[in-house]
């Protein structure tokens, strides 16, 4: 698998994840990368998306959405990607571990922002069943 952005770096905390909405005061997590910013700027075929996390309790699935970005660095329109993972089945040690979601095809321009919006539907803040996203751990596009 070709890598063509990521961030790896000092983990900074969680992003907890549960629910469905982006925005707001909602229990999703999202994160903006342009093409270019660290790997070649060019256009390529995302096929996988690899992010570091944790799960407490029983999350459910975990959705990994995938959209164009506006003026404002906020998500717009419909989603253009998106696959998911049992986060029922992943570490609960708050090292986390690497997650590799399989994503539909797209086709991701040069020089473009995209955001990433992950969502735990079935998941709830309290009780403790919830997806810990790792801010500052491994990102890979």
């Amino acid at each position: 698998m070709t890598v063509y952005e990521w961030w790896t770096g000092t983990k900074t905390g969680i992003q907890t994840v549960y629910g469905v909405q982006y925005g707001g005061n909602t229990g999703t997590a999202a994160q903006t990368f342009t093409i270019g910013t660290v790997g070649d700027n060019e256009a390529f075929t995302l096929s996988t998306i690899t992010l570091e996390g944790y799960r407490v309790g029983s999350p459910g699935t975990v959705n990994v959405n995938v959209f164009a970005v506006g003026a404002n660095s906020e998500p717009t329109g419909a989603t253009i990607s998106n696959g998911s993972f049992n986060g029922n089945t992943i570490t609960t040690s708050t090292d986390g571990e690497e997650i590799s979601v399989t994503m539909t095809s797209v086709r991701l321009l040069k020089s473009i922002e995209y955001a990433i919006i992950v969502t735990a539907p079935t998941g709830t803040f309290i009780p403790n069943n919830y997806f810990a996203w790792i801010r500052g751990g491994t990102l890979e596009v």
